[in-house]
């Protein structure tokens, strides 16, 4: 492996690892401890608004990051490279949709139903976010694992 490649990897390791365990920490910390503290429903879903607000920002820069080197790697390989690294790009693509259709389609439907106040329609909202987000950290989760264990099958 060439400083190219192992830079290009860093990095592509680093914005996965970050999509990834963001998701994570939204799922499994930042969530249940909202719920925990802030009993106010308002209040609860103005704060998991500006976190996923913030989140899917940072999200953005990271696929470009991802789809920037895991296609620059590819490239290096000459296209050709084990039956994982396909699995994963796909894996990759299918997530990037699915976060497209959080962002996009979604997030607007909550960020909407905040500046209505019409706090019955912004926890549907929040809900259908969090299933499609369990989704997508699945997904991350299962291309790690590919990513780990694919070369050796």
């Amino acid at each position: 492996m060439n400083i190219l490649h192992a830079l290009l990897l860093c990095l592509h390791l680093l914005a996965a690892a970050f999509w990834v365990g963001g998701m994570a920490a939204i799922v499994f910390a930042v969530r249940p401890a909202a719920m925990q503290v802030l009993e106010a429903p308002p209040l609860r879903l103005q704060m998991l608004a500006a976190t996923l607000g913030r989140f899917f920002k940072l999200v953005l820069i990271a696929i470009v990051v991802l789809l920037t080197t895991g296609l620059m790697m590819l490239a290096l390989l000459g296209g050709s490279a084990h039956w994982s690294v396909h699995l994963m790009l796909a894996l990759g693509l299918l997530m990037m949709a699915l976060f497209a259709h959080i962002r996009w389609a979604l997030f607007p439907q909550l960020q909407r139903a905040l500046t209505e106040q019409a706090w019955p329609n912004a926890g549907v909202a929040l809900n259908a976010i969090r299933r499609w987000v369990n989704l997508n950290l699945g997904l991350g989760c299962l291309v790690f694992v590919i990513a780990v264990l694919g070369p050796a099958l």
